[in-house]
């Protein structure tokens, strides 16, 4: 059994309810807070990978979400768009970045940001692909925080 059999499951269990390098928000583009629909925004994991797996990147990225984020708005069209990059071999799993213990303390969990394990070309292609993400482009992720680390994916079969 492969670890990325269980991907697909991490992926539709957040769609209902849903480090290293420092990078600056001047790479990507600006935050806005328009209110066009999200869904009308290209899908930057809609192309098919141009590598084999085997020849491609794995990253740990975390991206901390801004103080007034605007992830619940945008929330619907970037789940269909990371359905698609997971198909796409893009997303190899991901979700939000919890500010709370919602086991410990009885409350609804409240999302601070989101962490993804992606692949890519190289790091800096990784980066710009998650530039163009609907939440990077609609004002939930704070870009100038992110954190991005190369990795190794064990395979625990």
């Amino acid at each position: 059994m492969s670890l990325f059999r269980s991907t697909h499951a991490t992926l539709t269990f957040l769609r209902p309810s849903l480090t290293r390098t420092a990078v600056a928000a001047s790479r990507f583009p600006s935050r806005n807070s328009s209110t066009s629909a999200p869904s009308s925004h290209p899908n930057p994991w809609a192309e098919k990978l141009p590598r084999p797996i085997s020849e491609m990147g794995t990253y740990l990225v975390t991206l901390p979400d801004f103080a007034d984020s605007k992830r619940l708005s945008v929330r619907p069209a970037h789940i269909e768009h990371a359905v698609v990059g997971h198909s796409n071999g893009w997303i190899v799993a991901g979700g939000a970045l919890l500010a709370n213990e919602p086991a410990e303390t009885g409350e609804a969990p409240q999302m601070r940001g989101s962490w993804l394990l992606i692949r890519g070309v190289s790091k800096e292609d990784a980066l710009a692909r998650l530039g163009k993400d609907l939440y990077a482009v609609r004002g939930a992720w704070d870009m100038s925080k992110v954190t991005i680390s190369t990795v190794a994916v064990a395979n625990l079969s």
